[in-house]
């Protein structure tokens, strides 16, 4: 028999996101010495054939979009969303041990459904 404490860390667990995948993205030189998006370039405005410095931005695999804010490395967005995560976590964990026992029951059989 587990007790409540070990049922909240294993429904946290399995709450928990994943980091979305994360991709290196880059702006590119316009003929006016501005970077800009690829698809960005003002009127009158060409690419000078110059890269700009990698960034780093989640990816959305099903609609294959880029969303978030950018990073200069992939670790600093990793380190963003783990972040993000552990206060995510914590929120919920905090309002899983204020739940009475037949709501956290309700909580356990959803969220731990494949494990039992």
């Amino acid at each position: 028999m587990t007790t409540n404490a070990e049922t909240i860390a294993a429904i946290v667990k399995a709450a928990r996101r994943e980091c979305p995948k994360i991709v290196e993205r880059r702006m590119l030189w316009g003929t006016d010495g501005e970077l800009h998006l690829p698809n960005g370039f003002p009127a009158g405005v060409e690419w000078a054939g110059r890269l700009g410095p990698p960034y780093y931005v989640y990816f959305n695999c099903i609609h294959g979009f880029t969303y978030g804010a950018r990073a200069d490395t992939r670790q600093a967005l990793e380190a963003t969303f783990a972040a993000y995560a552990d206060r995510d976590s914590a929120k919920f964990e905090a309002e899983l041990q204020s739940m009475s026992a037949e709501h956290l029951a309700s909580q356990a059989k959803y969220w731990l459904k494949d494990t039992v």
